[in-house]
């Protein structure tokens, strides 16, 4: 329905407004007001004819339905006499958001129903243990195969089968791969390991100075020598 600052500027326009401001009463905003509620008075009387025309003529307002096209239904019929324009805009406008309502339910209801048929048929295709060559005669008698209504739905359901398939064997490829290289690597830093702690004992054997060799070497020939001059100072025993 028109609001007032919409219509203002082209009523505003008019000879007769300018007239009416200099006049005692109701002003061109009270008389606005006034159309509107006898407007909102007749429309579920005028919604009611709007909507037996319809069903004579079999139409029904669809998502893609023009005004022009429903208007031009209404106006066929010779009860339209009577109704008011603004009154066949706001009929067009409630009929047209229920149609869209009703589409978004259809679509939400046919995206379920669909993503069902498509579950069970990749499920037979799990179980049958399908090879990606085998013809569709091998499916024909199956209900899950007879459930869609084409072959483009069983062909498009088929290649998103064959792409998981896929890209399942490539995960597992991928990760067997990664599981060998990561038990080389072990492997190998095990081994690294033990070959640098070997090393390094060489190293610290080898890293000792001559003069270190050379102290111990002292220290165990006067060791030596102590010992066989106490064995000729000790007496004999009888």
């Amino acid at each position: 329905m028109s609001l007032w600052v919409e219509l203002y500027p082209i009523i505003s326009a008019d000879i007769r407004f300018s007239a009416m401001l200099g006049q005692n009463g109701s002003t061109p905003l009270d008389l606005f007001k006034f159309y509107v509620e006898d407007l909102k008075a007749r429309f579920h009387d005028e919604k009611r004819i709007i909507k037996e025309i319809l069903k004579d003529k079999s139409f029904e307002v669809k998502v893609d339905t023009t005004f022009e096209q429903f208007a031009t239904v209404v106006c066929e019929d010779k009860k339209s006499a009577t109704l008011d324009a603004g009154n066949v805009k706001l009929t067009y406008n409630s009929l047209l958001e229920k149609a869209e309502v009703k589409e978004k339910e259809r679509i939400k209801e046919e995206n379920k129903r669909m993503k069902k048929l498509e579950n069970d048929f990749k499920k037979l295709l799990r179980e049958m243990n399908i090879n990606f060559d085998l013809p569709w005669d091998e499916l024909e008698n199956e209900d899950e195969y007879l459930a869609f209504a084409s072959d483009s739905e069983r062909s498009k359901v088929y290649k998103d089968f064959q792409h998981e398939m896929e890209e399942s064997c490539s995960h597992h490829h991928s990760r067997s791969r990664k599981s060998k290289k990561s038990k080389k690597s072990k492997k190998y830093k095990s081994s690294s390991n033990s070959d640098s702690e070997g090393e390094r004992k060489k190293y610290k054997h080898r890293s000792r100075s001559p003069s270190q060799i050379s102290d111990e070497s002292g220290e165990e020939y006067k060791k030596k020598k102590s010992k066989k001059k106490h064995k000729r100072k000790s007496p004999s025993t009888p």
